[in-house]
């Protein structure tokens, strides 16, 4: 089966190995068609491609937005309802790729958006407290701009970006404006232009990727050689620096996003299938339960350093950064919520286009935030997730 897909660092080869090994173990080939670079942008255009051409994958590595397009435009599978596997899922998990009734995906994990990584080196080599508020981060990335240390990095990326700006969202709005931005006139929030105002005065923090959209891996690096103290990311970015050798509590430390401690705002991955003719059927069956059995999906998703999508089989924690997560995410006080860029919220070519503005503002400095606010104001009036 060819699966199109956009695993290509070091932790994702990872995660795929652990996946390949079962997967081929029961008779099932797996060739992998891995985006060039590993951009998650590119895939929606070579879909398209495929579509036209008549030639989908057997299975594709989606956003769950791009989930709930494909699925509209009749082109993906109904993966059934009644498989043990599906009765096994997470609500989340079933929820994010459930369309208007039907199974369009197999999830594999979640993902935890609003975390913020420190070097724990540079924090013990200066003496910085643990940034638990934005005040504590203020004074931490002083001491490490005087220290020749970039204070922050991260990917200017679209998909990183929009992931960068809505963690800045919700610490603005808090859980309940935040979720109001689903709904017409949502963006109409001031919230939004404290967030932009925000991004700006944080990438005035992390200068050597002025100007280039360095890849997340590669901004990653920087994280890991010292030559930055902190990196606002997903989880995944935990699974990276593991593959490195890095160790959670050890060489880093992982908190929420000041503000946002009281939420999990997340993401789902998940595999879609194409209809490619009855005689399809039972291996892609076959291959959905492959995915979501515990071993696999405990081993796939240490890996990527994400959560598995079972709710019958607890995870168990390894790492004092996984063990929080799973604790936060177990907690009831803590609300979930899904992501506007990968989830629910940015719908259509809404998600490129946001990335867009963002990518010209934090790219000039010019631009001025309320500019770009009513920009996202007019992109946005109207619609609803």
């Amino acid at each position: 089966m060819e699966v199109l897909h956009w695993w290509t660092s070091a932790s994702e080869r990872l995660a795929l190995d652990h996946l390949l090994q079962r997967v081929n173990r029961d008779g099932v080939l797996w060739r992998s068609a891995p985006v060039p670079g590993g951009s998650v942008a590119a895939v929606p255009t070579l879909l398209r491609s495929r579509l036209l051409g008549r030639a989908p994958p057997d299975w594709a590595h989606l956003s769950m937005r791009n989930v709930r397009e494909l699925a509209r435009m009749g082109v993906l599978i109904d993966l059934g309802a009644q498989a043990d596997w599906v009765r096994s899922l997470h609500p989340l998990a079933r929820e994010a790729v459930t369309v208007d009734g039907t199974l369009r995906a197999v999830p594999l994990g979640l993902h935890r958006i609003n975390t913020l990584l420190y070097h724990r080196g540079l924090w013990q080599a200066f003496g910085l407290p643990e940034p638990r508020r934005w005040s504590d981060i203020a004074r931490c990335a002083e001491v490490l701009a005087r220290e020749g240390v970039m204070p922050f990095v991260w990917s200017d990326e679209g998909a990183q970006l929009l992931t960068l700006f809505e963690i800045l969202l919700l610490s603005a709005l808090g859980p309940f404006r935040f979720r109001r931005l689903f709904q017409p006139g949502g963006w109409e929030d001031e919230g939004v232009l404290q967030a932009l105002e925000h991004l700006r005065q944080l990438r005035a923090l992390c200068p050597r990727s002025a100007g280039r959209a360095l890849a997340w891996p590669l901004a990653g690096r920087e994280f890991l050689l010292g030559r930055a103290g902190m990196w606002l990311s997903g989880d995944w970015a935990r699974g990276e620096l593991n593959a490195w050798g890095m160790r959670a509590g050890l060489d880093y430390g992982c908190v929420a996003v000041p503000g946002t401690e009281a939420t999990y705002l997340y993401l789902v991955d998940g595999l879609a299938a194409f209809d490619r003719g009855p005689s399809t059927s039972p291996d892609l069956a076959r291959l959905a339960s492959i995915l979501t059995e515990p071993a696999l999906q405990r081993s796939f998703n240490r890996a990527k350093g994400s959560m598995g999508v079972r709710a019958d089989v607890p995870d168990a924690p390894g790492d004092p950064a996984e063990a929080a997560t799973l604790r936060d995410f177990q907690d009831p006080r803590i609300e979930k919520l899904p992501g506007l860029a990968h989830g629910l919220g940015l719908n259509g070519r809404r998600a490129e286009q946001t990335a867009e503005l963002l990518a010209a503002f934090v790219r000039d400095t010019r631009r001025p935030p309320v500019g770009t606010w009513a920009e996202l104001v007019r992109l946005n009036r109207g619609a609803s997730a």
